[in-house]
């Protein structure tokens, strides 16, 4: 009779006891002039993002359309949204900026918690370039690709017309997810582009260098 009475007991107390938030982390993005900042931010499963506006007439709409607080205000607004699955979730304010790090853009980079960036994404399977992020930028940006197989790679920045200004890389790299950052302070304002080259594979990307 007390074997039963206190099974009874821990099975109310399992019942009884508090469901734990799905959020673990509340992050903070601010809008503000023509920027949102963070622009790059990287977060867990089951973390919360919240956009607060500032100052500007902004909103937020994701890239591929899965979210959006609605249309641009001025006023004071906040939003908020849990992300629950891992990967890249690519963000612009339709006022400002665009889809594919277009003007006033984000990115949000979900992971697992007990895992890198790298770790929770397929190998590639094939040569990817991806649109430099912020664009426009002022006065770093940053650069993605990715390699289906191990071999040299360079990344080369040319301004519009076409002389190499600088090399950003330019060794064996292995198959992955690759980011390189660039620092373009001593530069003027003005169009850039960069070419990425990997084995036999070349893309080549413009950018937009305002300060």
């Amino acid at each position: 009779m007390k074997i039963t009475i206190l099974l009874i007991a821990v099975i109310l107390v399992v019942l009884s006891a508090p469901v734990p938030s799905i959020s673990q982390s509340l992050h903070v993005v601010v809008a503000s002039g023509f920027t949102f900042t963070p622009s790059d931010l990287t977060i867990h499963v089951g973390d919360t993002v919240k956009w607060q506006n500032q100052s500007g007439f902004h909103n937020v709409v994701a890239d591929d359309g899965s979210y959006t607080n609605g249309t641009a205000s001025s006023s004071s607004w906040t939003y908020t949204r849990v992300f629950t699955s891992v990967g890249d979730s690519r963000y612009y304010c339709d006022v400002h900026g665009g889809a594919g790090g277009l003007g006033m853009s984000g990115i949000i980079r979900v992971t697992n918690p007990t895992t890198s960036i790298k770790d929770n994404m397929n190998q590639p399977d094939r040569f990817i370039v991806d649109q430099n992020y912020p664009n426009p930028f002022n006065p770093s940006t940053n650069i993605r690709y990715s390699l289906p197989q191990n071999g040299l790679v360079t990344v080369k920045v040319f301004n519009i017309l076409g002389k190499e200004m600088t090399t950003l890389v330019k060794r064996d790299e292995t198959a992955g997810f690759h980011e390189v950052h660039f620092n373009a302070s001593n530069l003027p304002s003005g169009i850039y582009f960069y070419r990425v080259q990997g084995g036999n594979s070349s893309q080549t990307k413009r950018m937009l260098l305002l300060k």
